[in-house]
C-alpha cells in the first residue's frame, strides 16, 4: 500500500518549511512543531516529518517517529505469552501527529497515520520493532487510535500499540 493523496506530499521537516504559520488548535503542539521540533531532530531524539500543501507550501500536518520500548509486563497476558521474557519489548513511537485546523475533515489524520505506520513498517525490515505505540491526548485521541485497531496497555490506558505483525499485513 503507498500513501499518496492529491496535493500533499510527506517529507522530513526542513530549513526550507516555513513553520511560523501552523495551527492546529493545541498551543502543546503548535509551540513544539514550531520550537523544538528541529532541535529534536539535531539531537537524534526524534523524526518529524511535515505534510505539505504542494499548492500553496503550507505545513498541513505533521507527525514525530522515535524509538522506544514498551514494558511486557504492560501488555495483555496473551501477547505476552508469545514473546520472550525480556522485562520490554522494541517499538516506534508515534510521538505527535497533529493537523491545521485550516485542513481539518479531510481525513488527513488517518494520512499521516498511515504513513507513519508504514514508514515503521519499512523500518522493522532491518531494525526489530515488535509494536509501534501512541500516547494519546485525550479520550478523542484515543478513540481515534482506537478507530484503527491500536489496543491500550493494562497498566495505561492512554498509552496504546499495535503489533507490527499487525502493520505488516497491511503493507504485504
Amino acid at each position: 500500500m503507498t500513501t499518496t493523496k492529491t496535493h500533499f506530499i510527506v517529507e522530513a521537516l526542513g530549513k526550507n518549511h516555513d513553520k511560523s504559520g501552523f495551527s492546529c488548535g493545541v498551543n502543546d503542539l503548535d509551540n513544539y512543531l514550531k520550537t523544538k521540533a528541529s532541535q529534536d531532530d539535531k539531537r537524534d531524539t526524534t523524526r518529524p516529518f511535515v505534510l505539505v500543501d504542494t499548492r500553496t507550501s503550507e505545513i498541513a500536518g505533521f507527525y514525530t517517529l522515535s524509538s522506544s520500548t514498551v514494558l511486557l509486563k504492560g501488555l495483555p497476558e496473551k501477547t505476552q505469552k508469545k514473546l520472550p521474557r525480556h522485562p520490554d519489548v522494541p517499538a516506534v513511537l508515534l510521538g505527535r501527529l497533529a493537523i491545521s485546523t485550516f485542513y481539518k475533515g479531510q481525513k488527513l489524520g488517518a494520512y499521516l497515520l498511515v504513513h507513519a505506520l508504514e514508514k515503521a513498517y519499512n523500518a522493522s525490515k532491518e531494525v526489530a520493532i515488535t509494536f509501534f505505540i501512541v500516547d494519546a491526548k485525550d479520550e478523542q485521541a484515543k478513540a481515534f487510535y482506537q478507530h484503527f485497531g491500536f489496543i491500550a496497555l493494562e497498566d495505561d490506558d492512554m498509552r496504546l500499540y499495535l503489533p507490527m505483525k499487525t502493520i505488516s499485513k497491511m503493507f504485504d
